[in-house]
Protein backbone atom coordinates (compact mmCIF):
# COMPACT_ATOMS: atom_id res chain seq x y z
CA UNK A 1 0.00 0.00 0.00
CA UNK A 2 2.89 2.48 0.74
CA UNK A 3 4.64 2.38 -2.38
CA UNK A 4 1.03 3.03 -4.53
CA UNK A 5 0.63 5.46 -2.45
CA UNK A 6 4.58 6.52 -3.38
CA UNK A 7 4.03 6.09 -6.54
CA UNK A 8 0.86 7.89 -7.25
CA UNK A 9 2.43 10.72 -5.67
CA UNK A 10 5.22 10.61 -8.03
CA UNK A 11 2.87 10.89 -10.77
CA UNK A 12 0.81 14.01 -9.31
CA UNK A 13 3.57 16.83 -11.19
CA UNK A 14 1.84 14.41 -14.75
CA UNK A 15 -1.81 15.12 -13.86
CA UNK A 16 -1.01 19.38 -12.65
CA UNK A 17 -1.71 21.92 -14.27
CA UNK A 18 0.43 23.34 -17.47
CA UNK A 19 3.13 25.64 -16.23
CA UNK A 20 4.20 28.27 -18.51
CA UNK A 21 8.10 28.34 -18.98
CA UNK A 22 9.03 32.62 -18.70
CA UNK A 23 12.02 31.24 -21.49
CA UNK A 24 10.14 30.65 -24.13
CA UNK A 25 7.48 32.18 -26.03
CA UNK A 26 3.44 31.33 -25.31
CA UNK A 27 3.18 30.18 -29.05
CA UNK A 28 6.11 28.30 -28.97
CA UNK A 29 4.95 26.04 -25.96
CA UNK A 30 1.29 26.23 -27.13
CA UNK A 31 -0.77 25.45 -29.82
CA UNK A 32 -3.72 27.07 -29.15
CA UNK A 33 -5.70 28.87 -26.35
CA UNK A 34 -9.35 28.78 -25.44
CA UNK A 35 -9.88 32.38 -24.11
CA UNK A 36 -13.05 33.19 -21.86
CA UNK A 37 -13.70 37.18 -21.95
CA UNK A 38 -14.56 37.97 -18.16
CA UNK A 39 -15.04 42.05 -18.43
CA UNK A 40 -14.15 45.01 -20.63
CA UNK A 41 -13.32 48.35 -19.30
CA UNK A 42 -14.08 51.03 -22.19
CA UNK A 43 -12.70 55.05 -21.60
CA UNK A 44 -13.87 57.97 -23.39
CA UNK A 45 -12.16 61.07 -22.37
CA UNK A 46 -14.81 63.53 -20.60
CA UNK A 47 -17.02 60.54 -19.89
CA UNK A 48 -14.74 58.38 -17.82
CA UNK A 49 -15.20 54.86 -18.03
CA UNK A 50 -17.56 51.61 -17.51
CA UNK A 51 -17.01 48.49 -16.94
CA UNK A 52 -19.52 45.77 -18.41
CA UNK A 53 -19.22 41.80 -17.91
CA UNK A 54 -18.29 40.14 -21.46
CA UNK A 55 -19.58 37.10 -23.14
CA UNK A 56 -16.54 37.08 -25.27
CA UNK A 57 -14.97 33.07 -26.35
CA UNK A 58 -12.11 33.00 -28.76
CA UNK A 59 -9.47 30.41 -29.48
CA UNK A 60 -6.03 31.61 -30.52
CA UNK A 61 -4.51 29.74 -32.94
CA UNK A 62 -0.81 29.90 -32.90
CA UNK A 63 -0.23 27.12 -35.63
CA UNK A 64 -2.52 29.21 -38.46
CA UNK A 65 -1.81 32.85 -36.79
CA UNK A 66 -5.84 33.14 -36.27
CA UNK A 67 -7.64 34.29 -33.64
CA UNK A 68 -11.48 32.55 -33.89
CA UNK A 69 -14.04 34.14 -32.36
CA UNK A 70 -16.00 31.48 -31.26
CA UNK A 71 -19.45 32.62 -29.87
CA UNK A 72 -19.65 34.76 -33.05
CA UNK A 73 -22.66 34.09 -35.26
CA UNK A 74 -20.55 33.98 -38.35
CA UNK A 75 -17.66 32.37 -37.94
CA UNK A 76 -15.42 35.15 -37.98
CA UNK A 77 -11.91 35.15 -37.50
CA UNK A 78 -8.91 37.63 -37.54
CA UNK A 79 -5.15 37.05 -38.71
CA UNK A 80 -2.54 37.81 -35.98
CA UNK A 81 -0.31 40.29 -37.57
CA UNK A 82 2.68 40.01 -35.42
CA UNK A 83 3.74 38.46 -32.34
CA UNK A 84 6.77 40.21 -30.05
CA UNK A 85 8.23 38.19 -27.37
CA UNK A 86 11.05 38.92 -24.90
CA UNK A 87 12.16 36.58 -21.67
CA UNK A 88 13.79 38.20 -18.66
CA UNK A 89 15.09 35.12 -16.62
CA UNK A 90 13.33 32.42 -14.70
CA UNK A 91 10.62 35.67 -13.14
CA UNK A 92 8.79 37.08 -16.27
CA UNK A 93 8.70 37.48 -19.57
CA UNK A 94 6.65 39.94 -22.69
CA UNK A 95 4.32 37.74 -25.05
CA UNK A 96 2.31 40.18 -27.10
CA UNK A 97 0.40 39.32 -30.61
CA UNK A 98 -1.25 42.00 -32.48
CA UNK A 99 -4.62 41.65 -34.47
CA UNK A 100 -5.38 44.83 -36.79
CA UNK A 101 -4.41 47.17 -34.74
CA UNK A 102 -5.19 45.94 -31.50
CA UNK A 103 -2.71 44.37 -28.70
CA UNK A 104 -3.15 41.26 -26.52
CA UNK A 105 -0.80 40.55 -24.03
CA UNK A 106 -0.50 37.56 -21.70
CA UNK A 107 0.80 37.40 -18.10
CA UNK A 108 3.02 34.09 -17.63
CA UNK A 109 4.90 36.32 -14.82
CA UNK A 110 4.41 34.38 -11.47
CA UNK A 111 0.74 32.91 -12.33
CA UNK A 112 -0.94 31.64 -8.87
CA UNK A 113 -3.39 29.74 -11.00
CA UNK A 114 -1.34 28.01 -13.64
CA UNK A 115 -4.40 26.05 -15.24
CA UNK A 116 -5.32 29.72 -16.97
CA UNK A 117 -3.11 32.49 -18.54
CA UNK A 118 -4.14 36.18 -17.74
CA UNK A 119 -4.40 38.52 -20.73
CA UNK A 120 -5.86 41.61 -21.56
CA UNK A 121 -6.61 43.48 -25.15
CA UNK A 122 -6.62 46.47 -25.78
CA UNK A 123 -7.40 48.68 -28.58
CA UNK A 124 -7.48 52.82 -28.98
CA UNK A 125 -9.67 54.83 -31.11
CA UNK A 126 -10.47 58.25 -31.97
CA UNK A 127 -14.54 59.25 -31.55
CA UNK A 128 -15.23 62.78 -33.22
CA UNK A 129 -11.70 63.83 -32.25
CA UNK A 130 -11.67 62.38 -29.02
CA UNK A 131 -9.26 59.60 -27.53
CA UNK A 132 -11.48 55.97 -26.83
CA UNK A 133 -9.63 52.85 -25.23
CA UNK A 134 -11.65 49.53 -24.64
CA UNK A 135 -9.60 46.71 -22.44
CA UNK A 136 -10.79 43.15 -22.25
CA UNK A 137 -9.70 40.93 -19.26
CA UNK A 138 -9.52 37.01 -20.63
CA UNK A 139 -8.50 34.13 -18.88
CA UNK A 140 -6.82 32.03 -21.58
CA UNK A 141 -6.85 28.09 -20.96
CA UNK A 142 -3.96 26.51 -22.98
CA UNK A 143 -4.18 23.37 -25.56
CA UNK A 144 -1.69 21.63 -26.88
Amino acid sequence: MKKLLLLLLQMLPTFAFAVLDTKTAIWDQYNKLSCFGQYSLSCEEGFGCERKKTSAHWEIDFVTDQVNYLNSETGYNEKIVGKFYKGYGKSSSINTISINGRMMKFDNNKIKNPSFIHAVLSASNLWEGKPFIIMTKFNCHPQK
